[in-house]
């Protein structure tokens, strides 16, 4: 990325071998970097980033550093001439960089404000925006692959179930006896789950426990487990600022995938080409001979049209 990056700044913002004023350094045969080579560095980074950046003065020396050695060999490349293969892969490389720029221009100026639209595709289309019934369990894990035989466990478990009929606080004795590695950070707290996020067993008893119930001992592959369902959901709409973001995103992209879609189809209708297809014969054998005698393959037989 890093290459490419600069490779396109410098096919932009380093066509010339000097700076004006206002340089950051400049060497003594006049090749310099200015300020707005710095914004060219700058400018494809998000905000954010760009801020960062700045804070890291030492980084972004060492960038300055590779842009100043870029252009200096750029310079230096200019000053000689270019063989024609050289020119010809210059310009098909300034080609792309300028049909980039295009694409980025239609993709990021002139955009309307989506977030009307995003309002008005959110009260149209609720329904796509369901969120499915959730529960939330804590539950305490007695690991069998490993640490405890079946019969262990399951004896364990029963006594866990009874310390929370008399009323032990869940996260104490998940913190006490559980095998998950996560529950140093959760206590046992898995959070919201909706169905087909789990183990079938652990689901389904999940689904099946009230409010606030222990579970009996629950068998998966992993052990028993001990649960308690602290919390639940029922299937609903989501709220708007939810899934706002998510909306305008898809907005977005639609309208710039139309607005590319439109260049590129105005582009070919203006600029409908003929294709000299004797010319375009002649080059495919010419270039076929040619690369066959390179690699010293034997032709292959022709093809049929």
């Amino acid at each position: 990325m890093k290459k490419n990056y600069l490779a396109v700044m410098l096919l932009i913002a380093g066509g010339a071998a000097w700076a004006s004023s206002g340089d950051v350094i400049v060497d003594k045969q006049g090749v310099g970097i200015n300020k707005f080579d710095i914004d060219a560095l700058l400018k494809p980074a998000p905000v954010k980033v760009q801020l960062e950046i700045l804070k890291r003065k030492a980084d972004l020396q060492e960038k300055l550093q590779e842009l100043y050695i870029a252009k200096t060999v750029a310079a230096e490349v200019r000053s000689k001439p270019l063989t024609a293969d050289e020119q010809a892969q210059l310009d098909e490389t300034l080609k792309m960089v300028y049909f980039n720029l295009k694409i980025k221009q239609l993709s990021e100026q002139n955009l309307p404000d989506f977030e009307p639209l995003a309002a008005v595709e959110y009260k149209a289309n609720k329904e796509k925006y369901v969120e499915p019934e959730q529960v939330a369990v804590e539950h305490i894990l007695l690991e069998t692959r490993t640490k405890h035989s079946d019969k262990e466990a399951l004896k364990l478990a029963k006594n866990i179930i009874a310390q929370l009929k008399k009323g032990a606080d869940f996260g104490t004795l998940a913190l006490k006896y559980s095998d998950d590695p996560s529950v140093k950070d959760n206590k046992g707290q898995l959070g919201f789950f909706s169905k087909g996020k789990m183990l079938k067993a652990f689901e389904d008893v999940s689904y099946k426990l009230k409010l606030h119930e222990i579970s009996e001992p629950v068998e998966t592959k992993y052990g028993f487990h001990v649960l308690r369902k602290y919390d639940q959901k029922p299937k609903g709409i989501k709220e708007y600022a939810a899934v706002k973001d998510e909306i305008i995103a898809q907005i977005k992209n639609d309208y710039i995938h139309g607005r590319l879609t439109d260049f590129y189809e105005k582009t070919k209708v203006n600029n409908a080409m003929k294709i000299d297809e004797k010319a375009l014969d002649a080059y495919i054998v010419e270039k076929t001979k040619q690369l066959e005698a390179e690699v010293k393959i034997t032709p292959l037989p022709a093809v049929a049209k």
